[in-house]
């Protein structure tokens, strides 16, 4: 093959192989394929430092998080800010936040210990998007949410507004979540206030087997309800 026809041809080839093992690699797709590996189970079936699979709905422990460009109540959320540049948009802030909760599932509940990103792995989709530019403010929330990073939606030259988009992933109370992680049967020295169990399984992961946690309409589709 002519050399001025090989070097594009291998150019190519390797954007597309480093595509391919971007996607492969990604955090959505590998929390998607540690799921298949196990369906889920119910609660009172699962052995004690089991690597299990649950689902369920969202209920807060004690006070909830407030998602910081929507406002809404949440146990999870990411928030991830963009700026237009010269040809693409770049990332100036990438806010993660969460909590412990209870996933509840038909009559029993588990405590899911959020942990850290060392120990978990979390795929939300986002849910609320905002943009802010020419002849489109950016609103008091996401200018003071904003300034809390060191950020603003207005240039230094001219205070013309830039060009951003807002994007917001929450988990919210009531949503419907596949979790997997390690189990670990905990004795109640005090119940719990609607829960008549004596004992209360706690999901958590560590370096080698990640708590995960996602809302992926491809991970929900094909569960049994529990309510």
């Amino acid at each position: 093959m002519n050399s001025e026809f090989l070097a594009p041809v291998i150019v190519f080839t390797v954007v597309v192989v480093i595509m391919i093992l971007l996607v492969f690699f990604s955090k959505k797709n590998k929390i998607l394929r540690e799921l298949k590996k196990s369906p889920s189970k119910p609660i009172n079936t699962v052995k004690d430092k089991e690597y299990v699979r649950l689902h369920g709905q969202v209920e807060v422990i004690d006070q909830p998080l407030k998602a910081p460009l929507s406002g809404r109540d949440c146990v999870f959320y990411h928030v991830r800010v963009e700026v237009k540049g010269d040809k693409s948009y770049q990332t100036i802030i990438n806010d993660f936040n969460h909590q412990d909760f209870y996933l509840n599932s038909g009559s029993e509940k588990c405590k899911i210990k959020s942990g850290n990103k060392k120990t978990s792995l979390v795929y939300l989709e986002t849910d609320h998007e905002r943009k802010s530019g020419w002849r489109n403010d950016a609103t008091a929330r996401m200018e003071n949410y904003l300034a809390k990073h060191g950020k603003s939606s207005k240039s230094w030259l001219f205070k013309a507004n830039k060009t951003m988009r807002y994007k917001e992933a929450i988990l919210e109370p009531g949503e419907d979540v596949v979790v997997k992680g390690i189990a670990n049967w905990k004795r109640l020295d005090q119940p719990l206030e609607g829960f008549s169990y004596s004992r209360l399984l706690e999901l958590s992961g560590d370096l080698n087997k990640k708590l995960l946690v996602t809302d992926l309409p491809k991970a929900l589709k094909t569960l049994p309800k529990t309510r």
